[in-house]
């Protein structure tokens, strides 16, 4: 009999496929069923095993160790809304309640309650007068202040930094310095009502709401104000200051694609299918399950509520799982991946919203993958889905590297044409920066380098 490959996991129900052993067992035939072997010497292709959610952990690199967690926040120097850069030598960078003031460092304390964040400061309190002007302790005034769209405070004349924290509750704190005062405003989401962008003139908090169905990517983060070629391209250096804004460390990202055959087709006939967006490590290994508190078992309803109908509707169509469970497929694909890249964490979003980083990481999913049509790609070179026809490894990644600018992770189970890996690098973040491509970075494709089957979907194999 045939010797399974260690990529052919055992046939797993669903209850259990998130939890799989250590080393997986092959696919065991039973007797009454024609082996693989038999298959085999008649020319077809072996019987296709129930994929289990994590089988890519056969592919890849082994896990590397947990992740650390990194705190975030910076000093931002503001030139009106639309220049926003990190301070590298004005300021220093927040830590443990403190930030840069006029030449020192000023210390802080939050107090949360309920959804309501307030901030005290070692340079004294600052209120907003009547007329809408930022008066400190001092006494001093400055002049009347705009809060803009992007979380920046402006007034005439002057610059103004900026810096974000948040708080444990999740509301988004905005601690605004100029010259050498500070003022504390608290930017609070409210579902369900108008956004509005001017601060509060009749006290020392300013909030901010949105509709439910709020903004997702662009304009969000705080690296998104900023020239995004300023940012350092992931996995370019080993000192990564600012995660938000360079990922890390899964700097090296996966866009991967499913081709499903016989009994477990999936999606339309035309197209390879989404698998997922992965965060490797800068060495082809990875991480996963960065953060618990972030498993969400609700990305319907999180999409849903987000407006994202549309993004919504083709995920239903080409992001679907070979069982027939979409939902759980795309909750493992967040709470596995989407956890674990640096630049959806919540501190890195502005005015953060609960579960905001999901829709972010779903959209741009999709629209990578839709810059992707493999299926169109190879047909024209005529490779196409057949039932006798076999195909090369140096043809299908002729092509696929022709369009994609990188050699790409062509795999096979057995000798059949499965799935495909487009390696990128990301530069200013997933939410709103720039994803390009790059060369592979560790496993090497698994197809044969001859004899390679590309069945079409929906035709029975027997």
């Amino acid at each position: 009999m045939l010797v399974l490959t260690p990529l052919i996991v055992a046939l797993l129900p669903l209850a259990v496929a998130r939890s799989i052993p250590a080393n997986p067992a092959p696919r065991q035939a039973l007797a009454d069923v024609e082996t693989n072997g038999q298959r085999l010497a008649r020319g077809l292709a072996p019987l296709k095993p129930k994929r289990n959610f994590d089988n890519d952990a056969q592919k890849r690199a082994t896990t590397s160790s947990t992740p650390t967690t990194t705190t975030k926040g910076y000093l931002y120097a503001v030139q009106g809304a639309s220049s926003r850069k990190r301070a590298t030598t004005v300021g220093c960078v927040i830590s443990d309640g403190t930030w840069y003031v006029g030449g020192t460092c000023a210390t802080y304390t939050a107090a949360v309650t309920g959804e309501q964040a307030t901030l005290s400061t070692s340079k004294g309190p600052c209120t907003i007068t009547s007329a809408g002007v930022l008066s400190c302790a001092s006494g001093n005034t400055a002049s009347t202040f705009t809060l803009g769209s992007d979380g920046t405070l402006t007034y005439s004349g002057s610059s103004v930094f900026s810096a974000d924290q948040v708080p444990a509750s999740g509301t988004r704190q905005t601690v605004y310095t100029g010259a050498s005062h500070a003022v504390s405003l608290t930017l609070n989401y409210a579902a369900g009502t108008t956004s509005t962008t001017s601060a509060t003139t009749t006290s020392a908090t300013a909030t901010k709401t949105t509709a439910t169905a709020y903004p997702t990517g662009t304009g969000l983060t705080v690296c998104s104000a900023s020239d995004i070629t300023s940012f350092p391209l992931s996995c370019s250096s080993d000192t990564v200051e600012n995660t938000c804004c360079t990922d890390s460390p899964g700097g090296h990202l996966l866009q991967t694609q499913f081709w499903d055959t016989g009994s477990t087709s999936t999606g339309p006939n035309n197209s390879w299918t989404l698998h997922g967006l992965w965060p490797d490590n800068c060495d082809g290994t990875y991480q996963q399950y960065c953060d618990t508190a972030r498993e969400y078992t609700n990305i319907t309803q999180i999409l849903q509520a987000a407006g994202q109908s549309a993004t919504l509707d083709y995920m239903n169509t080409y992001w679907k799982d070979y069982q027939g469970d979409d939902e759980s497929f795309w909750e493992h694909e967040w709470d596995k991946h989407g956890t674990c890249i640096s630049s959806l964490e919540p501190t890195c979003f502005n005015f953060y919203a609960p579960q905001q980083e999901v829709t972010v990481y779903f959209n741009r999913a999709v629209s990578l993958f839709k810059t992707l049509p493999s299926y169109d790609w190879l047909a024209a070179d005529g490779i196409v889905p057949s039932l006798t026809a076999t195909y090369t490894l140096a043809q299908i990644q002729a092509t696929l590297t022709k369009h994609h600018g990188y050699a790409v992770n062509v795999n096979c189970n057995g000798k059949v044409f499965d799935e495909i890996w487009y390696h990128y690098q990301s530069q200013g973040g997933i939410a709103s920066g720039n994803i390009i491509p790059a060369a592979p970075v560790g496993s090497a494709s698994t197809c044969p380098s001859t004899g390679i089957q590309y069945l079409p979907k929906y035709v029975s194999l027997t």
